[in-house]
């Protein structure tokens, strides 16, 4: 079975991670979320709260590029409906906290 990539998902989950104004490092912006998907936004931020708690079950280890590849490869396999920038959102959150 393969799974579209959910384009309304993939700019949520874009959102979320660097804001509605483009911060400059990746965190967690849940209202940005709420202004930019108005009544859609609870839904896909439980979606959301689903990729983190994926990503969080990774442990870092202590090679970074490692980890980096690790929450890559998990995405991938677990979460078709991303695309390469959401992935990469997390990626980067994920790689940032780690730091």
């Amino acid at each position: 079975m393969t799974t579209e990539p959910d384009a309304e998902l993939n700019r949520a989950v874009t959102v979320f991670v660097w804001g509605d104004q483009g911060r400059p490092w990746p965190s967690s912006h849940p209202g940005a979320v709420s202004r930019a998907f108005g009544d859609a936004a609870p839904e896909l931020l439980r979606r959301i709260a689903v990729l983190i708690r994926t990503v969080d079950r990774i442990l870092p280890g202590t090679d970074l590029t490692v980890y980096a590849h690790r929450v890559e490869e998990t995405l991938r396999a677990d979460h078709p409906e991303l695309d390469q920038a959401a992935r990469a959102a997390l990626v980067n959150r994920s790689t940032y906290a780690w730091r």
